[in-house]
């Protein structure tokens, strides 16, 4: 839900004298996370999955910020709750078809390198297990 309503600016509904069983650990990660990509959430802005109803919970939705200048990027992916599909194959048009990315899955800690022509053409695949998960990537252009 947080990655969902990422926003330039922050605004946080936790009621923090009313509920006890807050989680403070999580609020300040959630926190964190925000102001390591805010600054690309005013970029460029790409949606990689095609349009659906907001009622539709069967798919995925992705997409992305770009700061082109910087070389820098996030992706955010999305499995909706009643998606079947655990993983889903999400084709960056903006990449520079002549440049290297460097792509880290934020959650997983794991990173890779792919040419930008390849992450144009086949596209980055991106897997989530669970239903009604996301994943936040973050791309750079070396």
């Amino acid at each position: 839900d947080f990655r969902a309503a990422l926003m330039p600016i922050y605004n946080s509904c936790a009621e923090f004298s009313h509920n006890l069983k807050l989680d403070y650990d999580l609020l300040r990660r959630n926190v964190a996370e925000w102001r390591s990509v805010s600054d690309l959430l005013v970029k460029d802005f790409y949606v990689i999955t095609s349009w659906h109803s907001g009622l539709d919970a069967g798919t995925w939705d992705v997409f992305a910020y770009d700061d082109a200048e910087k070389g820098e990027s996030i992706i955010l992916a999305f499995r909706q709750a009643e998606s079947p599909y655990p993983s889903c194959e999400a084709r960056l048009k903006f990449a520079d078809p002549s440049a290297v990315y460097e792509i880290t899955d934020v959650d997983a800690g794991r990173t890779v390198r792919r040419s930008g022509r390849d992450l144009r053409e086949r596209g980055y695949l991106i897997v989530l297990p669970e239903r009604k998960s996301s994943a936040l990537l973050r791309l750079k252009r070396m």
